[in-house]
């Protein structure tokens, strides 16, 4: 059984990262095999065992882009470069794009007993909404909802200089 929140009370999960995945170069192409897996492993040993959720994101000059978001209650380690994930996401994309391929992970604080998993599913369908907003080619089908409005200068407006007004909305929001 998950457990409750308090009133009140929240959840802050722990960010780490960004975490480069080893790729191996086989011709013009980049793969992970099975070795390049257990290196990263090894080398994020502190995280492997966590639970909460990931980004899989390219790094290049111009910064990070997100291509997946994605979540697990049972650890890191088993869930962010499963089979599925390297076949479906993270190989074509290493494949397909220049840069470095990394992974973000936001933990769960670290407590005995079952993962919370009402908070890592609000965390990774909020994760989603940014990632989408930043990449319109997230990987992501489900939880990902488009929203129909914005607000002109702060938050899905598109280029242009915001107006005095958003600019002080925005600081006062903390946007």
């Amino acid at each position: 059984m998950t457990k409750r929140l308090k009133p009140g009370e929240s959840i802050l999960f722990e960010p780490h990262g960004p975490c480069p995945l080893p790729a191996a170069h086989r011709g013009a192409k980049r793969i992970m095999d099975p070795e390049d897996v257990e290196e990263f492993w090894r080398r994020q040993d502190h995280i492997a065992a966590r639970r909460g959720c990931y980004i899989f994101a390219m790094r290049a000059s111009a910064g990070y882009t997100p291509y997946y978001v994605g979540k697990t209650t049972r650890d890191f380690r088993h869930e962010a470069l499963s089979d599925r994930n390297l076949a479906h996401f993270i190989t074509p994309i290493l494949a397909g794009r220049p840069g470095t391929g990394v992974l973000f992970f936001l933990a769960e604080p670290r407590k005995r007993g079952q993962a919370n998993s009402r908070a890592i599913n609000q965390l990774e369908r909020e994760l989603i909404e940014y990632a989408a907003m930043a990449n319109p080619e997230l990987r992501n089908k489900s939880g990902r909802r488009e929203p129909r409005w914005g607000i002109r200068g702060i938050l899905r407006s598109g280029p242009g200089q915001p107006s005095l007004a958003a600019q002080h909305l925005k600081k006062c929001l903390g946007m």
